[in-house]
């Protein structure tokens, strides 16, 4: 049994319960989108809550081409990952932005959603550690009337989670949720 997660935190305490628990698992500090495509297929892959931090569109490509690549033909992907909640949309405050015309709505207090690409963003503040960082080195930044954002999160709507596991060639066996979507998937 293998684990992979970025965060090397998560990596560390995940073997730490591992041991705990007596179980023999391998854990390796690694992007699910840079998964080599060799090796033992999966009978089960998970996905718990990676889906809507893999915000790009080719990184979601390349996340679904390598779950793809290492499930077993009678694999199963277990997906469980947060969709949309409209109850986080103040459909009442848009901001248009003058340069392009793509509307944005508030979402929570202080966020941007775009809901053509259902993104959202927050405003660009240089993290600690990076103050000398600048918007433009950063995929994925958008300028708004003058100001920066950076994505934040893809929440999909689950008919829009559920169109794109079948554009990845999986087929939907399980769908169900209203905040945090679970899905249920073999290959097609």
């Amino acid at each position: 049994m293998d684990g992979i997660d970025l965060i090397p935190d998560a990596i560390e305490r995940a073997r730490e319960n591992a041991e705990e628990l007596g179980l023999d698992i391998r854990y390796e500090t690694m992007d699910v989108c840079e998964l080599p495509p060799q090796g033992e297929p999966y009978d089960l892959i998970v996905d718990s809550y990676c889906t809507q931090g893999i915000v790009m569109d080719q990184d979601r490509d390349r996340m679904f081409r390598a779950i793809k690549c290492r499930l077993a033909k009678r694999g199963y992907l277990l997906l469980s990952c947060c969709v949309l909640e409209e109850s986080r949309l103040d459909r009442g405050v848009t901001i248009t932005d003058s340069a392009t015309g793509r509307i944005y709505v508030q979402f929570d207090t202080s966020d941007l959603f775009d809901l053509e690409t259902e993104t959202c963003y927050n405003r660009w503040r240089p993290r600690e550690g990076l103050l000398d960082a600048v918007p433009e080195d950063y995929d994925g930044t958008v300028r708004i009337n003058g100001e920066w954002y950076i994505h934040r999160r893809r929440y999909r709507t689950p008919a829009n989670l559920r169109k794109e596991l079948e554009r990845h060639g999986f087929e939907v066996l399980e769908q169900s949720g209203e905040v945090m979507e679970n899905a249920v998937c073999v290959h097609e």
